[in-house]
């Protein structure tokens, strides 16, 4: 009996640990995304002949601070969740240009927000 109980602790951990690294690196994917954004953004600007937003870049950089932090093993859904809303207006400002781009990386920040653990 007692040995049954332990197996089925470590397997819970072992389901935990595993659903944390699924969070982190989905967490680091998308940061990447958007820094992939950032670029394009900086380079789809300099094509057209006119220098890039910097306080573009700042607010599409804030919104990807909670997942880079959730990357590294903090844990806060109330960032996440802000850092996703962030994302959002970024995506929602730049809608008549290449605001599309940005969605992807707007669900992946939902997500991570949805798949964090509670707790801290």
């Amino acid at each position: 009996m007692v040995g049954s109980s332990i197996g089925s602790s470590q397997r819970q951990g072992e389901r935990q640990y595993s659903h944390d690294v699924k969070v982190r690196l989905l967490a680091l994917g998308l940061a990447a995304w958007v820094a992939f954004y950032g670029w394009v953004y900086i380079r789809s600007m300099r094509d057209q002949g006119s220098t890039p937003y910097w306080w573009y870049l700042a607010i599409i950089g804030a919104g990807a601070v909670p997942p880079l932090l959730t990357a590294a093993g903090v844990r806060s859904r109330p960032a996440l969740i802000c850092g996703a809303v962030t994302l959002a207006i970024a995506a929602m400002l730049a809608l008549p240009s290449i605001g599309m781009l940005l969605l992807p990386g707007v669900i992946a920040a939902a997500a991570v927000a949805a798949l964090s653990p509670r707790r801290a």
